[in-house]
């Protein structure tokens, strides 16, 4: 037996001045339920034609990696719900500067609901802004340039030689965002480090691929970010999905909180990460790359491993200098590093004055495979516990070594050179 009829109390965009990467939010008087036949479509009021349509039942996909990645397009879930809100993701580029639309839901799209027809949801958007500027403002509530993080990146001049930044005001933005090879120098800056969020599921069931599977995907060189958080909300146990998938040169996080489970931060190409928290359980910093960790925190949610470092020879891999390394209570063992040496024999991780919980275990590394490696470079120098005393490193495994302190500044200069 159907339920009392569900009413609109609010819907949103309305009116004029409206950001064209506006998402659809409507507010019941009650939590609503997505039924599972009709479609939402967003018409141009001149002509009538739609430039969005929502089928329900229907795998949506949309185009984030741009033609210099080669691979597939996302898929994503245009209709969320939270409470007595239902909020309607469009797809990048479905509306243009000056131009006023209508929005038609037909009725089953949500179960007890009547639909919206004619021109009862109508907006108009905003007028074109200047060619390439070097700040947008982005803010969840349409008050500034964009909406979300992705509609101020895709406004950038693609090929700058000079940094563009995208301030983003608090909120919480649900979304995947790209940044493709064509846009360097892109620099992210949040409002506040809590209350400005990057946050979205993706993982690899949804989205195959590393980049595919990340929240945050970056191929610009020179990328900066500061002062936010970039979560992939996947629960736990949900597969491998990142925060943050960086594939460029001559990068930098600060002040950053980066949140997930499995592989929450892969890095490729070089950075330099200062003053972040990063958690995670499995694998939760790894990748290809050279990154250079400074007064950072490692906090280990379950029993797993903190790195998996793939680096080829040559490249010196990931550096942790001034890091403290903490658990979640529960977790009894997170080892440092892990490699199967046969396929990753260059593999090098470095704790340099670090700080490390009772969840690490006396053995430290994990190194499968034979023959016996004399490539890998699992070091550390002057570990300590929590409370600041020296650790007792004789059981470590024999795969890594400790350094001396001329061996250890010399990995601290290699690695600030190679990450500015």
């Amino acid at each position: 037996m159907a339920g009392a009829e569900t009413t609109v109390l609010t819907r949103w965009p309305t009116g004029e001045n409206v950001c064209i990467d506006a998402p659809l939010r409507l507010t019941f008087d009650k939590p609503p339920v997505l039924g599972t036949t009709g479609k939402i479509e967003v018409c141009r009021a001149a002509d009538g034609q739609p430039v969005e349509t929502i089928v329900l039942g229907a795998t949506h996909y949309v185009d984030r990696l741009g033609p210099h990645d080669g691979a597939s397009m996302l898929s994503y879930q245009p209709v969320r719900i939270e409470g007595a809100t239902a909020s309607i993701r469009l797809r990048p580029g479905s509306l243009s500067y000056g131009e006023s639309y209508v929005v038609h839901i037909e009725p089953g799209v949500f179960n007890d609901f009547a639909g919206i027809a004619g021109d009862q949801w109508k907006f108009t958007t905003k007028a074109a802004l200047a060619r390439d500027p070097d700040r947008l403002d982005v803010a969840a509530d349409g008050s500034r340039d964009f909406c979300t993080v992705q509609g101020a990146v895709d406004q950038i001049q693609p090929f700058r030689t000079a940094p563009a930044t995208i301030f983003i005001h608090n909120g919480r933005y649900e979304e995947i965002v790209r940044v493709g090879r064509e846009r360097p120098y892109v620099h992210f800056v949040g409002e506040d480090r809590k209350g400005t969020v990057i946050a979205c599921t993706n993982n690899a069931k949804l989205n195959s691929g590393w980049i595919q599977r990340s929240v945050l995907g970056v191929e610009g060189d020179h990328f900066e970010l500061e002062n936010l958080t970039v979560q992939n909300t996947t629960p736990y146990k949900g597969t491998q999905a990142e925060a943050v998938f960086l594939n460029a040169e001559h990068c930098a996080f600060r002040n950053a909180d980066f949140l997930s489970f499995q592989d929450t931060l892969c890095l490729n190409g070089s950075v330099h990460i200062t003053g972040c928290y990063i958690e995670g359980d499995v694998d939760y910093v790894w990748g290809t790359g050279s990154a250079f960790f400074e007064g950072c925190e490692l906090r280990s949610m379950h029993d797993g491993y903190l790195e998996q470092a793939r680096n080829p020879a040559g490249k010196p891999g990931y550096l942790f200098l001034n890091c403290k390394l903490t658990a979640a209570p529960g977790t009894k063992r997170t080892w440092l590093a892990r490699i199967e040496q046969g396929r990753f024999p260059y593999s090098a991780v470095v704790f340099i004055h670090c700080q490390m919980g009772p969840h690490i275990p006396a053995a430290g590394w994990q190194v499968t495979g034979t023959p016996p490696s004399t490539t890998l470079g699992f070091a550390e120098f002057q570990s300590t516990d929590l409370a600041g005393n020296p650790l007792d490193v004789t059981r470590r495994d024999p795969s890594g070594k400790q350094l001396s302190g001329e061996e250890a500044t010399a990995q601290i200069a290699t690695m600030r050179t190679l990450t500015q």
